[in-house]
């Protein structure tokens, strides 16, 4: 991502008051405002000057102090609908009781918000291994998920039906 009009959008997505939304994050530097994952506007988890910061649609929550630059970094938010907590690296960096957190439903960002047509909050480096959840993990089930690969690699790059064509074409918006 490069830190000025870089972002991935996916499907809406249907998010309760108790999520776990959770990514591998290299920050080349402490911009301000740089969204990692965000469902809709208002379930936002970025960076602001380095720190982990979760905005709930009407609020700002900043948690423990700037991530070190030039470094992978794993971030979890978990909410359990009063609740919300942010781990680094599967340790717990505080937690906060905004106004109870009603489910959303909203397109799922990463490096950037996107909202009605318009994107903001651009990421400057790397973001791997995004993960949300519809429930609240524990700080446990974080750290066992943080070294867990999403899926095994595959011994055959090809995509199945393709046998050895070349795959082609376009993805339509919001794949």
């Amino acid at each position: 991502f490069d830190g000025v009009d870089d972002g991935v959008t996916g499907p809406n997505l249907a998010l309760p008051s108790a999520f776990t939304l959770m990514a591998w994050v290299f920050n080349p530097s402490n911009s301000s405002y740089e969204t990692l994952v965000t469902v809709g506007s208002s379930r936002d988890v970025y960076l602001a000057s380095g720190a982990i910061r979760f905005w709930d649609g009407s609020a700002e929550h900043t948690f423990g102090s700037a991530l070190s630059t030039n470094t992978w970094h794993h971030v979890a938010l978990v909410s359990d609908g009063s609740t919300v907590r942010a781990y680094l690296n599967g340790a717990p960096q505080g937690s906060t009781a905004p106004s109870l957190l009603a489910p959303i439903t909203g397109t799922l960002g990463v490096g950037a918000v996107s909202d009605a047509g318009d994107t903001w909050d651009f990421f400057a480096g790397r973001i791997d291994d995004v993960r949300v959840y519809t429930r609240a993990f524990t700080q446990s089930e974080i750290q066992t998920t943080m070294d867990t690969p999403v899926s095994a690699p595959q011994s055959d790059t090809t995509p199945p039906g393709l046998g050895s064509a070349s795959p082609t074409g376009t993805l339509p918006a919001g794949t």
